[in-house]
């Protein structure tokens, strides 16, 4: 199932179902697909979402992951699609851009986030983590591999990576 959803004002997308409108997806044939997890730190460097929902309640947990969603939504172009996939996972899916502008677009969306302000609650700053996939596959296999890149930055706190060929190893 998806559609827009009220928290976010963005896309959808129920974890449950693996197939994205192709509209979200292909330009000339190709998918292009990036996944940001939303990651929200305190000045204690807090960095599990789950932590912020436990420490401030879920309201505060929501608004954070709304703030992020409009930065994310506002650094990129209208043609380009952010999808919420679940939780804190939000896809990004540009619409046309080249492999050699994507690094320097990527950092954009992360200062866009890290400048993102939630009201009432200075104390708390917003980060993302980016495992990026660039290039043609199946859909289903895109968010699979942006998911383990992601997982990998996570692991190894670097806050982005980017594949530029979906039969590269991760």
């Amino acid at each position: 199932m998806s559609g827009k959803e009220n928290l976010t004002k963005i896309e959808f997308i129920n974890q449950n179902v693996y197939h994205v409108r192709s509209t979200y997806v292909e330009v000339d044939g190709y998918p292009y697909l990036l996944e940001l997890v939303v990651q929200i730190t305190e000045e204690t460097h807090m960095d599990h979402f789950n932590a912020i929902n436990d420490t401030y309640g879920h309201p505060v947990g929501d608004l954070a992951l709304k703030q992020a969603a409009k930065a994310i939504k506002n650094c990129v172009k209208r043609t380009d699609s952010v999808v919420r996939f679940g939780g804190d996972e939000i896809f990004v899916v540009f619409g046309d851009i080249p492999f050699h502008m994507l690094q320097e677009k990527l950092e954009e969306i992360r200062s866009c986030v890290d400048k993102a302000v939630i009201p009432d609650y200075p104390q708390l700053k917003l980060s993302i983590s980016i495992g990026g996939v660039y290039g043609p596959g199946q859909v289903s296999d895109l968010m699979e591999a942006a998911d383990r890149l992601l997982f990998q930055v996570k692991r190894e706190k670097a806050g982005l990576k980017i594949k530029e060929k979906m039969n590269e190893r991760l």
